[in-house]
């Protein structure tokens, strides 16, 4: 069904937009009708009955692009908490090695050099320190060789993409779970992998940035750290492996969070609030 067909029949159409596409597209894959796509996407944005949107920065895109404001949601991401089955107690990192997590698609915006940059640092201050990248993606290869290159491999296990059921599995052994993104303009994302470290009970460390500065609260449900600053991730990282006793508070805070907000049954039922309305 188009929405021309929508428009006739009086028929609600809902939009969900997860990211500038437009914007995304060019800036770091390729469009060659930038002008069609942007016609397309006013189209779209002006003529939805609800727009669904993950940010509010992304929020403040499709109000800027010629979408009614009135009409703009914001229902942001979530995990499948039936994957973790129930609130556990988180368990303090082990004595023969601390693992750092990070889970995601490999790309240029997800900071991973600024965690290959501060890997190095703290395996120079201490060779139990291990990486576990779980995820695919365009950037593989590059930090693969980046990590061979500044002689980490013997650290660092790239586990690759995996089904999403086995997701909790893979951060069940995680002493530390990273979101450490860089400084970028217009930081729109809501990030999926954190509302799985939460879920799973993981101590977190995450640039302040974005919707993370709202969704973590600093010593409370996280530490948060400078953008783009290994120097900061590693320190932070040191914190936890140093306080487990902090590690642990902070994953237990964060998971009661994951559960009381944030399933994906609350994503949900933001984005339907107030539907009924459309259709009458």
């Amino acid at each position: 069904m188009g929405l021309g067909f929508a428009r006739r029949h009086n028929v609600p159409f809902v939009l969900e937009v997860n990211s500038p596409l437009v914007v995304e597209q060019s800036a770091y894959r390729s469009l060659q009708r930038l002008a069609t796509a942007s016609r397309i996407e006013r189209y779209l944005f002006r003529g939805a009955s609800r727009i669904v949107v993950v940010s509010e920065e992304v929020g403040e895109y499709v109000r800027a692009h010629g979408a009614d404001a009135r009409r703009v949601v914001i229902a942001i991401n979530g995990v499948d908490l039936s994957l973790y089955g129930s609130v556990a107690t988180a368990t303090a990192a082990s004595s023969d090695r601390f693992t750092i997590g990070f889970l995601g698609s490999l790309k240029p915006w997800h900071g991973l050099d600024v965690l290959v940059d501060a890997f190095a640092l703290l395996v120079a201050r201490a060779p139990r320190y291990h990486l576990k990248i779980v995820g695919d993606g365009p950037e593989r290869a590059r930090i693969a060789d980046r990590l061979t290159r500044l002689g980490l491999s013997g650290h660092a296990t790239m586990v690759g993409q995996v089904p999403r059921e086995r997701v909790p599995d893979q951060l069940a052994d995680v002493d530390c779970a990273v979101a450490p993104y860089p400084r970028l303009d217009g930081f729109y994302f809501s990030p999926l992998k954190v509302f799985e470290y939460m879920a799973a009970g993981r101590p977190i460390v995450a640039s302040q940035i974005g919707q993370i500065q709202s969704l973590l609260a600093d010593h409370a449900t996280a530490l948060l750290v400078e953008p783009g600053n290994p120097a900061a991730l590693a320190d932070a990282i040191e914190a936890l492996r140093q306080r487990p006793a902090l590690a642990v508070r902070l994953a237990e805070a964060a998971q009661r969070q994951a559960f009381a907000r944030h399933g994906w049954t609350h994503t949900v039922s933001a984005a339907l609030a107030g539907m009924e309305a459309l259709a009458s």
